[in-house]
């Protein structure tokens, strides 16, 4: 399979390709990403007027989009503006690349009042940093199901050529550079590389492509308009991983044990002691079920178990997490 090299052109024509037209071997036609599927476009390319725009939802204290619709337009919104250049933009170049794609972003939503516009903008470009990378990630991951339906079919690596294979929403200039990336020996490295962590991941998922911090919140929301109190992590890890894998179990006794030796050094309240308010009471559960997670799983680079999303200092602040450094 080729990466660059064969079969370029410069037409910046956004088409799907028939493979009887690029690869002499293939006369199927290659229905890679096809536009017709509007079902994961979001919003995209529909504007509401003005005084229509919904106001979507920001998630952890406004640290995160939250509904997958808005998420799928500004992917879409992404998509036509990569050019050959994008992939090796910084610094200001970058932020000026994020400021166009949120510039778009707003006119077809709205940021709720409470959180305002540059809080907002800070959410949604905060989004495009942490996919950047990710977004050719998933792009490779969709060809890799047509070469290898492609390889099923009887064709060999040498008789396709994935800069043929061009999806509707990129120019030809924007894929080749694109395919070029993909053929690089840096990413082969490590692509081989994240293939082996993958291999070693400790827990069985579950979860699917929705986002830890996604989950967690629609859970609490539901929790919440019921009068309960939010999940703990040893509750939420049922959700997103397996909880027959053994890893699982041993990992929620641990932290069966953790909360009961806790729950031993916690005094009780005397009878004349006024109950804490729920909000003290989902405050007070809330940093009990962090050191139950942080004395289970110490974090990693200043993570934590089951919010990837998060440092250990936005969740509990610098003074906790320099007690966590290694």
């Amino acid at each position: 399979m080729e990466g660059a090299g064969k079969g370029r052109s410069d037409s910046d024509e956004e088409s799907y390709v028939d493979g009887s037209n690029k690869m002499q071997v293939c006369n199927m036609t290659i229905t890679y990403e096809r536009k017709s599927r509007s079902s994961c476009e979001g919003d995209y390319p529909t504007k509401p007027p003005a005084d229509a725009k919904p106001t979507i939802d920001l998630l952890n204290n406004g640290k995160g989009l939250m509904a997958p619709k808005p998420k799928h337009t500004l992917t879409h919104i992404v998509r036509p503006r990569w050019d050959e250049n994008t992939l090796n933009t910084k610094g200001v170049k970058r932020e000026a690349f994020y400021n166009d794609c949120i510039k778009e972003f707003k006119e077809y939503y709205n940021y709720p009042k409470k959180y305002g516009e540059e809080n907002g903008d800070r959410v949604a470009r905060a989004h495009l940093g942490r996919n950047f990378k990710n977004f050719l990630n998933k792009e490779k991951s969709r060809l890799m199901k047509h070469v290898n339906k492609l390889l099923k079919s009887g064709y060999s690596k040498e008789q396709i050529d994935i800069t043929t294979m061009k999806p509707y929403y990129f120019s030809q200039r924007a894929w080749n550079s694109i395919c070029d990336h993909w053929g690089t020996t840096q990413f082969q490295t490590k692509s081989i590389n994240g293939t082996k962590a993958r291999e070693l991941v400790e827990f069985t998922p579950r979860s699917g492509a929705k986002p830890f911090d996604q989950r967690r919140s629609e859970i609490d929301a539901e929790r919440e308009a019921k009068g309960e109190m939010p999940i703990t992590d040893d509750e939420f890890m049922t959700f997103v991983y397996d909880p027959c894998d053994p890893a699982v179990k041993e990992l929620q006794e641990k932290m069966a044990q953790i909360l009961s030796s806790q729950a031993e050094l916690t005094p009780e309240l005397s009878p004349t002691d006024e109950p804490p308010s729920p909000r003290t009471q989902k405050e007070i559960q809330l940093k009990k079920d962090l050191q139950v997670t942080l004395q289970a799983i110490p974090p990693k680079g200043g993570r934590v178990f089951l919010r990837p999303n998060e440092t250990l200092g936005e969740i509990a602040g610098a003074r906790e997490a320099a007690k966590w450094a290694k």
